[in-house]
């Protein structure tokens, strides 16, 4: 009976807790997965602006050979995938797969937030690669004319990893702080609630005329007696 009567009086709490850790996983999440993408955005605009004055001259030539070469070199040294794109769409060169079996992209997201006049960046699942991907496309210029698209790629899966490590972490702490919470809430729950029982069994055996039982409480509070 007693223990019954603690563990209703832990139960609220390990529900509590149980309850914060998910929603501080739900939230870390979000703001993790932000702040991976806004970094990743960052890393791959400033790479794509690079790769840009590097592939000027071959660009504006249509030199699609020499394109080819540097960009798996380039792709290679900063660990990304880079694809260059002519005005009309059709693919000059990629990094990971051959540019004259790969489709028109004028179709995508991010090519055509170029064309119409600003940075492309999208994240959707690509369909050469087989998983998601993070898309910055920019602009390539020259004497304010517009020689082809530079768009960088990265995979969205070394953030989602990033952020299982951390969602595992939180899950940890909130396991150890509901272990914690047991066995404390068991032994502070036991000493609060063992002299309330002692006084009721008393009370019991003294209604039914048993005088013969004494209260014996050492709690050093209100309680002891």
């Amino acid at each position: 009976m007693k223990n019954k009567i603690i563990w209703k009086f832990l139960g609220t709490y390990i529900l509590s807790i149980v309850i914060a850790v998910f929603v501080l996983n739900f939230f870390v999440g979000i703001k993790l997965r932000d702040y991976y993408e806004l970094k990743i955005s960052e890393r791959l605009m400033s790479n794509a602006f690079l790769v840009g004055d590097i592939l000027e001259e071959d660009l504006s030539s249509n030199a699609q050979e020499q394109i080819q070469t540097k960009i798996e070199v380039l792709a290679d040294r900063l660990n990304l995938r880079i694809t260059v794109i002519d005005i009309g769409g059709k693919v000059l060169g990629d990094s990971e797969e051959d540019p004259h079996l790969m489709d028109d992209h004028s179709d995508r997201l991010e090519i055509i937030r170029v064309i119409e006049g600003g940075i492309g960046e999208s994240n959707r699942f690509s369909d050469t690669l087989g998983y998601n991907m993070k898309y910055v496309a920019i602009d390539v210029k020259k004497d304010n004319n517009s020689i082809g698209v530079v768009r960088l790629a990265l995979p969205l899966r070394e953030v989602e990893s990033q952020i299982r490590v951390i969602y595992r972490i939180v899950l940890l702490g909130g396991i150890i702080a509901i272990v914690f919470v047991v066995i404390t809430g068991y032994f502070i729950s036991r000493s609060i609630i063992s002299p309330i029982t002692q006084m009721k069994e008393i009370a019991q055996a003294l209604a039914k005329g048993d005088f013969s039982k004494r209260v014996d409480i050492r709690t050093k509070d209100e309680l002891e007696v």
